[in-house]
């Protein structure tokens, strides 16, 4: 017995049956489908965690001092990064907890860049306005936007052991000159790594779920982008295609290497 059917919609010849579906197959349709729309919003937060590095790594130190508000555009900017690296970590614990776990222990232990993002964003953005510093170096002429570790330190009565064993080697490194432009630009190294891994690691997922997608309807051109599912019960149609064309233009822009 038909549940649902999927149709795709062309001018002038009107809808058009691709496929029946029965109570079953539509299950299975919908659970890819949902995998696909998780999919694209994860690619989402991959973006926001790009734009919140593009838009730190715009400014220009010897620019921003000349401006009255330099040490709030910094600190903002500075902040707002680690908001989106907290952003993305969260989403992805709550969405793909099994693949990503395991990998963020991994970066963790074995990049210093992760392990400090993960400590400044608890540290940094809970601070009183003040840790930053423009320092110009003589030799080189051009300033530099220091983030004062000991004052951290000092001033951070809630800091767990190990957090302030990363602080302190971070200062015995690098001493009172931690230039946050540089080390954000080291850790985004890191984060695309990461995305990349977790990238791999959802490949075969959506490439299973394009499959079952793909009994069920077009998955190229106009005919994807038309598809819809009417159900015979009356419920409001879902424009399917709509949904799958977003994702495949979405995954072509990162090329990612899923089979449709």
């Amino acid at each position: 017995m038909s549940f649902a059917k999927c149709f795709t919609f062309n001018i002038g010849k009107g809808p058009t049956l691709y496929k029946e579906l029965n109570e079953r197959d539509y299950n299975v349709f919908s659970t890819a489908l949902s995998t696909i729309e998780m999919a694209e919003l994860e690619m989402y937060y991959a973006e926001l965690l790009r734009t919140g590095y593009h838009i730190l790594s715009s400014i220009s130190p010897d620019e921003l001092q000349k401006t009255k508000d330099k040490f709030y555009i910094a600190e903002y900017n500075f902040a707002s990064w680690l908001n989106c690296f907290q952003i993305w970590r969260a989403f992805h614990e709550k969405n793909y907890k099994e693949i990503f776990n395991p990998l963020a222990h991994s970066f963790y232990d074995n990049y210093n860049e992760y392990k400090l993002a993960c400590v400044l964003r608890t540290t940094f953005t809970h601070m009183p306005c003040g840790p930053l510093s423009f320092v110009f170096d003589v030799l080189q002429e051009t300033s530099s936007i220091n983030l004062n570790i000991s004052n951290i330190l000092k001033t951070d009565k809630d800091l767990k052991r190990k957090e302030i064993y990363i602080l302190e080697e971070t200062l015995n490194k690098y001493g009172e000159r931690f230039d946050i432009l540089k080390f954000s630009a080291e850790a985004n190294k890191v984060f695309e790594s990461f995305q990349s891994e977790i990238w791999s690691k959802m490949t075969p997922g959506v490439n299973k779920s394009f499959k079952i997608i793909g009994k069920h309807m077009p998955l190229n051109g106009s005919d994807c982008y038309n598809s819809y599912i009417e159900f015979e019960n009356g419920s409001e149609e879902i424009n399917v295609g709509h949904i799958v064309n977003s994702f495949i233009k979405k995954s072509q822009l990162y090329c990612l290497g899923f089979i449709l």
